[in-house]
């Protein structure tokens, strides 16, 4: 899997020093044959709910295109490959226990705006992520953040981490300036400007004239995200030409596109998964229940066919299947009620229905609830990280408080530098997980984008998100 603590360890010193960056810059294709031109345009099947700084901060996808994706940059980047890399980030080094990291940045960037990047802002940029965030979230284990130097930003955690720097990859930790006033449009560091947008709707963005990724990335002049939520949209816009890409098509949509050569599909097995949090009362035996009710096999093939596969209560595809745990035999579900997390997609949506479809069958009288808060069950669709550690923490968000502990027992885990032991404990989570806590997992299911062939691309798509992990603006270009 995809950062193994024992893999990071061996690797952590040719990181730090930035080479690693300079070495996956590098592509298939001589930078000297790419051009900059032309438009890139986008259907997104969700929608940013703000467009002005809260970019930063929105957990859509359509958020991760408009705001990592192009917008804004992060510390570290997830590579296609799924190798760590710095982005603003030059380089960073950890103290002897990995507890303090600090980060020297890149030299002579400015935000669109013209203002210089600095540790200060780096600094203040974190602090009003932390206020953002539930104490379950990425930065739950950070302490303080401060400017040591004009470059240089150091974070102190509350145990060691020696996989600190991945979680900065996250879309939501970009870096920007306080929120803009009066109406102001999102200034950040990326390589497209932010140039008009509607709500829910379209943003337009442009190619910034000098970036410290020039040669590198960003190959088109603008970049176009249209909102686009039904599934039978997105495919007509891309077969009549008024977008090149889109996603999050169902299967039977898709197998129309992997049919017809003038079109690219390229797919990422097993990147995310759809969660079903069970809440009330009695939540882990509503989630027993729930195991003893839904037939998991059924539910891939009925919602997802070849893009889908079964999952036993894992955040992470490979865990084992594992029993409902015997101190919680399953109840009679006589009514339960639904609530859908907003950025479910289409392909999530049919999860849902199936799932809702079993229940019906058996006898269960299922509702749309008002309100996530007054629901039973909800429904989220989660990316798979490329992290055990962080699979967890997303995990806690939403994991009934009583479930033995679980952010201690990862704190522990979490803070063992030795590989094979850290290892060992993160095995234990994992056996008990699915069987005590009341998170319900049927399935993992695989990101698929689809292009005109009038774009192109060079060595492996990122899985990370959709969408070649939501950086296609940087990565790919006109042909």
């Amino acid at each position: 899997m995809k950062g193994n603590p024992v893999e990071l360890k061996s690797r952590r010193k040719l990181l730090q020093t930035g080479v690693a960056a300079a070495l996956l810059a590098a592509s298939g294709v001589p930078v000297s044959a790419r051009t900059r031109h032309g438009r890139l345009r986008v259907g997104l099947s969700d929608f940013a709910s703000d467009l002005g700084c809260g970019l930063e901060l929105d957990h859509s996808l359509y958020g991760a295109v408009a705001g990592q994706g192009a917008v804004y940059d992060t510390l570290t980047e997830l590579s296609a490959d799924g190798a760590l890399k710095g982005e603003l980030a030059q380089s960073w080094a950890p103290s002897e226990n990995a507890r303090v990291w600090t980060f020297t940045l890149r030299d002579a960037v400015r935000f669109h705006d013209g203002v210089m990047l600095s540790a200060e802002v780096v600094a203040d940029a974190f602090a009003r992520h932390r206020e953002a965030q539930t104490q379950a979230s990425i930065l739950s284990t950070v302490l303080n953040i401060r400017a040591v130097s004009r470059r240089e930003v150091r974070f102190i955690l509350d145990g060691s981490n020696p996989d600190f720097p991945w979680y900065l990859t996250d879309p939501s930790l970009v870096v920007t300036r306080p929120a803009p006033v009066g109406g102001e449009a999102p200034v950040g560091t990326g390589l497209y400007q932010f140039v008009s947008g509607t709500k829910g709707g379209r943003v337009l963005a442009q190619r910034v004239p000098q970036h410290y990724k020039d040669g590198h990335a960003g190959w088109f002049e603008e970049i176009e995200l249209v909102s686009l939520p039904d599934d039978t949209d997105r495919a007509e816009a891309l077969l009549s030409g008024r977008i090149d890409v889109t996603h999050d098509l169902l299967p039977e949509t898709l197998g129309r596109f992997q049919r017809d050569h003038r079109f690219g599909v390229r797919i990422a097995p097993d990147a995310r998964y759809i969660s079903f949090e069970c809440r009330g009362r009695q939540p882990t035996q509503l989630k027993a229940a729930l195991d003893a009710a839904i037939s998991r096999d059924q539910l891939v093939s009925d919602a997802l066919g070849p893009l889908g596969r079964t999952a036993y209560d894992h955040p992470f595809p490979g865990s084992a299947a594992s029993a409902t745990s015997p101190g919680f035999a399953p109840h009679e579900l006589q009514s339960i009620s639904i609530g859908v997390a907003p950025g479910l997609g289409a392909i999530g949506a049919r999860v849902v229905a199936a799932f809702c479809d079993q229940l019906q069958a058996g006898g269960t009288r299922v509702r749309l609830a008002s309100s996530l808060a007054t629901a039973d069950v909800v429904a989220r669709r989660l990316p798979v990280r490329p992290l055990e550690d962080w699979a967890w923490l997303d995990w806690t968000r939403y994991a009934d408080s009583g479930y033995n502990n679980l952010a201690d027992t990862l704190s522990v885990a979490r803070s063992t530098l030795d590989p094979q032991e850290r290892t060992a404990r993160y095995a234990r989570v994992t056996s008990r997980a699915s069987e005590i806590s009341n998170i319900f997992v049927p399935c993992y299911v695989s990101n698929a984008m689809v292009y005109a062939r009038n774009l192109a691309h060079s060595g492996p798509v990122g899985s990370d998100l959709d969408l070649d992990g939501a950086r296609i603006a940087e990565r790919w270009w006109r042909a």
